[in-house]
């Protein structure tokens, strides 16, 4: 799909030069949070092609259903409507879809193919070669590429879809789905203009002569799509394809390991539990501390159990030896805790092989679970892809993580030192924040920006049909979080290969087969604690999970109430999406709002995407929303919430003892604390500084992304809630069926 491209230009139209920050001597190792430095922002906002803007205007014009009529290979005919046998495809294989309403493609209107929960491949997925220099402490990334997967498709037209059966596919139906891009989020730095962000892939290539890409924030209309064509998809190499994506999910570290020994992380005497809490002194294990899970080895896939040899990395390390190259390959041994490895590498300077702790996506994304499967029957599991609601920041406190420590540059240009260890431990669990363990005047473009900025770790069980799936931009590619989210400042450090990709892609599309177990527990656990296990006859966790829920009238009746009330309040945004219940579509901050500080992304893309609404049990104990700040589903949807006055809204968003506040600690922690926008000092407590969002509503813009005055926010975050009281119970009951 052709993309816009205009090479990065600073100020008055100039060429942007690579800016590399001044080096200076005791900052000589500042990493980032879990690598190094990257390249310093691109300059200005990105140009706008109207060109394609008005073909969007057009095509907006004229909404159809998708209707397939038949599908081709080769040309013959392998499926025609009406056919109840399924056509039979394998991967790599093009074929035709035929038929009407499939608009203009996925760079014009926002549309997918998809094949089971595989999205057919929109773009080209581009691996670059990246580099850590000492010298500038800056990660960044070469314009050469290492490796590429292709995209898919190649040829769409309203009545005739040309692609190729992807290499991730295991099973049906086959669907398109299209979106009409109705309009363009304006930018709130200039309400004249569409907001423009660049193209995440490349973001980090510091060349200057590099020709980035660009595009707006669409806003979407309903999605509409096809009906379901069925296929059976023979795929002998998915199993092996699976299995390597498992163990790039549960135990590589994505370069991880080293950048961390580099920053004198002390993973060993943390996951020892010789790490000291700072608000008593004494020893704290890791589970304790951050939710790290014990591995045994009946509750994990056996991967996570035992050495893993990785020939290739998924990803090459880039961080080079002085004398030597760095491993293209090695062992990752687990350290006895889910997600946490010794990978091997080679120290840059000692220039030895060496094996040093980091975490993989598991360590963020499980939980352990211990339930009665059957009457007299307990098991306990590790689920993958659910939000390990426990896990924290912490860690980095009790490893003596650098950049927590030092002197740094204020908001007012004042340099002193500063201590953010209070800050860091009360970041709340299950949530990170991308910038905290930086230095703030370290070069990078997510230097410490003095905001605070926790985000929510996200559910990915059903993840892969999601274009916007990181909320990034429109020219998220393939399986985002396998590229994205593979790079700092929330991820590793540097590209994944195309292979790893694909298999990576293969197994986040397997971690949906215990949505039925999660969803049938979640439900009785949430009526055994509401005291309304009446609803199924007062039985059992082990027999209801055996049990048919269609086989008690009660819950159905409420069940039944709750999507009235959904299909009413919350199905215009939150659509079926092939079992993601979310539209994709991307609210601007200043209708959706933020309770803490909106995240480097979120105020990139000036948005927050409609999110996933799955297994929300699961997800509540790590907190509700982008930002994890609303503690129960009941508090989510309650009218209350959303009512400035009332009780509920003055516990959330006022300032009470209650309210959410930090230790001022010592000087220097009360001093990175101050410089941190919208804390408050209160009369009732001096020891701590509690968080203001009023003042934030009142002062919103101008700090976070250089708006020229306040922009306003809703009174409270997602002022989406239920009409009346009477319905919050219902509504929460159906939620808690997706």
């Amino acid at each position: 799909m052709a993309l816009l491209s205009r090479q990065t230009r600073g100020p008055r139209g100039r060429k942007m030069n690579a800016r590399l920050p001044a080096f200076r001597p005791a900052q000589f190792f500042s990493f980032i949070l879990l690598g190094f430095l990257s390249v310093a922002s691109l300059a200005d906002e990105p140009p706008v092609d109207m060109a394609r803007e008005r073909a969007r205007a057009a095509s907006a014009l004229t909404v159809a259903v998708p209707n397939i009529l038949s599908v081709e290979s080769n040309g013959s005919s392998i499926w025609v409507k009406g056919q109840t046998a399924p056509a039979h495809l394998s991967p790599g294989q093009w074929i035709t879809v035929h038929g009407s309403g499939f608009g203009a493609g996925p760079d014009v209107d926002y549309a997918k193919v998809l094949v089971g929960t595989t999205r057919v491949l929109e773009r080209d997925v581009r691996s670059f070669l990246g580099t850590v220099n000492f010298i500038q402490r800056l990660f960044y990334e070469f314009p050469e590429q290492f490796d590429q997967w292709e995209g898919d498709f190649r040829n769409w037209s309203d009545t005739a879809i040309e692609f190729r059966v992807p290499v991730t596919a295991s099973h049906g139906p086959l669907v398109v789905q299209v979106q009409k891009r109705i309009g363009a989020l304006p930018s709130l730095n200039d309400a004249s203009r569409p907001h423009a962000v660049w193209d995440p892939m490349t973001e980090r290539i510091s060349d200057a002569n590099f020709i980035h890409q660009s595009d707006v924030i669409s806003t979407l209309g309903l999605p509409v799509a096809s009906e379901e064509i069925p296929v059976a998809v023979e795929n002998p190499e998915f199993q092996t394809l699976a299995e390597e994506g498992e163990a790039a999910f549960w135990v590589f570290d994505y370069n991880v390991g080293l950048t961390h020994h580099l920053n004198k992380m002390d993973w060993p005497t943390v996951l020892a539990g010789r790490g000291s809490d700072p608000q008593t002194g004494r020893l704290i294990d890791a589970t304790t501390a951050f939710g790290a899970i014990p591995v045994n080895a009946e509750e994990v896939p056996a991967v996570a159990s035992r050495a893993h040899d990785f020939e290739p990395y998924p990803s090459p390390m880039p961080i080079k030896p002085l004398l030597r190259q760095p491993l293209s390959g090695g062992w990752a041994q687990p350290t006895g805790y889910v997600g946490y490895s010794y990978v091997q590498s080679i120290h840059p300077f000692t220039q030895i092989k060496g094996s040093w702790v980091g975490f993989s996506c598991v360590s963020c994304h499980s939980q352990r679970v211990t339930y009665e499967a059957a009457p007299g029957k307990t098991v306990t599991k590790v689920f993958p892809g659910i939000p390990n609601v426990q896990w924290s920041m912490k860690w980095n406190v009790l490893g003596g993580m650098k950049g927590i420590v030092g002197k740094e540059t204020g908001p007012d240009g004042t340099v002193a030192m500063v201590d953010k260890t209070q800050l860091i431990w009360a970041v709340p669990n299950g949530t990170g924040e991308a910038s905290l363990v930086r230095g703030a005047d370290d070069g990078s473009r997510y230097a410490n920006d003095y905001l605070f900025s926790p985000i929510a770790i996200p559910i990915i069980t059903r993840h892969t049909p999601v274009r916007r799936a990181l909320s990034r931009s429109e020219m998220i590619i393939g399986f985002e979080g396998s590229y994205a989210h593979a790079e700092e400042p929330d991820g590793g450090v540097g590209a994944l290969n195309s292979r790893s990709l694909q298999a990576l892609t293969a197994y986040m599309t397997t971690l949906d087969e215990d949505d039925g177990v999660l969803r049938n527990l979640g439900m009785y656990r949430w009526l055994k604690r509401t005291g309304q296990l009446g609803q199924i006859n007062s039985i059992g966790e082990g027999q209801f999970l055996q049990s048919n829920a269609a086989n008690y009238p009660q819950l159905q009746s409420h069940l039944a109430r709750g999507r009235a009330t959904y299909r009413r309040d919350c199905l215009s945004c939150h659509q079926p999406n092939f079992g993601t219940w979310s539209d994709e579509n991307m609210f601007p901050l200043t209708q959706v709002g933020s309770y803490f500080s909106p995240t480097i992304f979120q105020r990139q893309v000036q948005s927050i995407r409609t999110s996933i609404l799955r297994d929300l049990y699961w997800v509540e104990g790590r907190g509700l929303l982008h930002d994890g700040h609303v503690k129960s589903l009941e508090d989510l949807v309650n009218p209350a919430r959303c009512t400035e006055g009332s009780e509920l809204y003055r516990q959330y968003y006022t300032l009470h003892p209650g309210g959410f506040h930090i230790a001022k600690g010592t000087p220097a922690q009360e001093r990175a604390l101050r410089r941190h926008a919208y804390f408050a000092d209160v009369s009732w407590d001096k020891d701590n500084l509690y968080w203001d969002y009023q003042a934030m509503r009142r002062a919103f813009g101008p700090r976070e992304f250089g708006a020229q005055a306040a922009v306003p926010l809703p009174a409270a975050p997602h002022p989406w809630c239920a009409k009346s009281a009477e319905e919050v119970s219902d509504l929460v009951e159906f939620l808690l069926s997706l």
